[in-house]
């Protein structure tokens, strides 16, 4: 609800003191989703990430979704709510996707362009931050790395390999293909639960039954 009122805010006072009247469009987008997560008492993953990007925008008025991306994050997909339609966005096209309204001077187009790298840059650690925390409702600790072998790979990448010199998180994440791929498969993750919660059954069966030591 305190994202709510900061949304609420932001609007208020642009609309009063700007001379750029246009809402940035998102934050209403953000703003109906954590509405209906709080309506609906959900947790977790998807609140924190809602939470994180309304934050974010709330600073920034005058960065706004492409229209074609808007209407994909906000409006087309049903695969995954907003936040992380939006996150699966910065992750594949980056920067691509914003653009900046403003008719104030260079300076400020400068520090706008800077937050819009400093929040693609961000994106890898919220996108892992956002499977740690699946992870924890999963039957088994291993569950998603079984059945999506591309986040096994690039778990354990930015696990063994990040400090490597000139070696960054942000490094791993290059591989488009790969991360639209995980994605992909986690649409399935009920589909997915429901396997690891067999192979955790008959895993259990194996040990009583002593097939498995």
């Amino acid at each position: 609800m305190k994202s709510f009122l900061i949304i609420w805010m932001v609007l208020f006072s642009f609309n009063l003191f700007s001379n750029e009247q246009v809402v940035n469009p998102l934050l209403y987008c953000l703003g109906d989703e954590e509405e209906y997560l709080h309506k609906n008492k959900i947790v977790g993953a998807v609140y924190k990430i809602n939470k994180i990007f309304i934050e974010e925008f709330s600073l920034f008025n005058q960065i706004f979704l492409k229209n074609h991306y808007l209407q994909e994050i906000c409006f087309a997909s049903k695969a995954y709510s907003p936040s992380i339609n939006l996150l699966k966005h910065l992750l594949l096209n980056g920067e691509e996707i914003f653009e900046i309204r403003t008719s104030s001077i260079l300076l400020n187009t400068i520090s706008l362009r800077s937050s819009i790298q400093g929040l693609v840059a961000k994106s890898p650690n919220i996108f892992l931050n956002w499977i740690s925390e699946i992870q924890t409702g999963a039957p088994s600790h291993d569950c998603l790395d079984k059945y999506i072998p591309q986040l096994a790979d690039l778990k354990f990448k930015v696990k063994y390999l990040e400090e490597e010199p000139d070696v960054g998180i942000n490094a791993f994440f290059k591989d488009t293909k790969t991360i639209e791929s995980i994605f992909n498969q986690l649409k399935n993750l009920d589909r997915i639960f429901e396997k690891c919660k067999k192979d955790h059954q008959k895993r259990e069966i194996d040990i009583i039954k002593g097939k498995i030591l």
